[in-house]
């Protein structure tokens, strides 16, 4: 029996749905959106995560992250797609270290790339997850 769908939290709107929690740039902040691409693939980027250090609103960037992780999920399912895509832009070392221990632990191992380099600023950075692992 499949789990049932988690509650929406505090700063998720929308359909396909976007996150906007905490201040910009501040610890307990994620500005984020799911899209489709134009191959139909799907794309749950990350503009901006910071999910260390004091915040009142730490609970809720980490339980946004974690919806819309399944929200890019459940899409990809209904598309019919095996994998979507998680995207950072501007991705620092932490962020491309966490993604690399989603796709090694509900993705595709190793399968983390630089789509994208910006000069004088951190490259973006992507790894494909696998839909069924992460609704698991």
């Amino acid at each position: 029996m499949a789990k049932p769908p988690p509650v929406r939290p505090t700063g998720v709107g929308g359909n396909p749905p976007s996150a906007r929690v905490g201040p910009y740039g501040a610890p307990g902040s994620l500005l984020a959106r799911i899209e489709t691409a134009h191959d139909g693939d799907i794309i749950y980027r990350v503009t901006a995560i910071i999910l260390v250090g004091p915040s009142p609103t730490l609970a809720d960037a980490r339980a946004a992250h974690r919806y819309m992780l399944w929200s890019a999920a459940t899409l990809a399912r209904r598309a019919g797609r095996a994998t979507f895509t998680l995207y950072g832009e501007q991705a620092n070392p932490n962020f491309r270290a966490h993604a690399d221990r989603l796709a090694a632990q509900v993705g595709v191992p190793n399968s983390g790339r630089i789509p994208r380099a910006m000069t004088g600023g951190h490259p973006d950075y992507a790894v494909t997850l696998d839909a069924v692992k992460v609704l698991a």
